[in-house]
This record gives C-alpha cells, sequence and structure tokens, in this order.
C-alpha cells in the first residue's frame, strides 16, 4: 500500500498504519496480531502516537502492520 493519506473511521476499534515512519513516538511490540473484517491476520510489530499535518488532530495508540517496513 502506498497511499500516505489518512482515512478517518471514528467507529474502528484500532487505527492501524502501514509506515512506522509516520510516527512521533513509537516502541516495538511483542507477537500481536489483528484480524480484519474478511479473517486476514496481519501482525502488528509496534504502537506509537501521531500526528496528521495540516491539522490540529493527534491520534494516539495506534498500531502498525509493518507493511512497509
Amino acid at each position: 500500500m502506498n497511499d500516505p493519506s489518512w482515512y478517518m473511521d471514528s467507529g474502528a476499534s484500532y487505527h492501524v498504519c502501514p509506515n512506522a515512519n509516520q510516527f512521533d513516538q513509537f516502541a516495538s511490540t511483542g507477537k500481536i496480531y489483528l484480524f480484519t473484517c474478511t479473517g486476514e491476520k496481519a501482525n502488528i510489530v509496534g504502537i506509537g502516537n501521531t500526528s496528521l499535518s495540516q491539522s490540529n488532530l493527534s491520534i494516539k495508540n495506534v498500531s502498525t502492520s509493518g507493511l512497509l517496513q
């Protein structure tokens, strides 16, 4: 996935970002998995906080699946 855009979903259980470089703060996690609505399993490699450019919005406890690492 190469789309750097953020799509807001206030009904999401978790917020996930495929690129750890977009985090202001980041910490690696142990073996944590996220299951999508289609049943696909994604390995979560870290959790942290990020700020969206050109807005005053911050998102805390965002997970990364490490897809682009």
